[in-house]
């Protein structure tokens, strides 16, 4: 669990919330299944070659690629590494 779950809380909200974090397996795994089926939408559609006609292609590469990255933050978040 990622520090910033517990930041800023008390040590009795810290345990809390990490028995919280840690009774919600099954819903962080769809949570990782849905977020890592958006990333892999994300990529088939980047890759699109109409994609390549458009005069913005520049922006909507850069826009898709923050929007990979975000989305891996989430991730990171809701992976447990303990």
């Amino acid at each position: 669990m990622k520090a910033s779950w517990t930041k800023g809380l008390t040590t009795d909200d810290k345990k809390l919330m990490e028995g919280y974090f840690n009774g919600s397996l099954l819903l962080r795994d769809k949570l990782t299944k849905i977020v890592e089926d958006k990333i892999l939408s994300r990529d088939r559609s980047l890759h699109s070659l109409a994609l390549y006609e458009s005069p913005c292609w520049s922006h909507l590469q850069a826009d898709g690629m923050g929007y990979e990255r975000a989305l891996r933050e989430v991730l990171e978040l809701i992976e447990n590494n303990s």
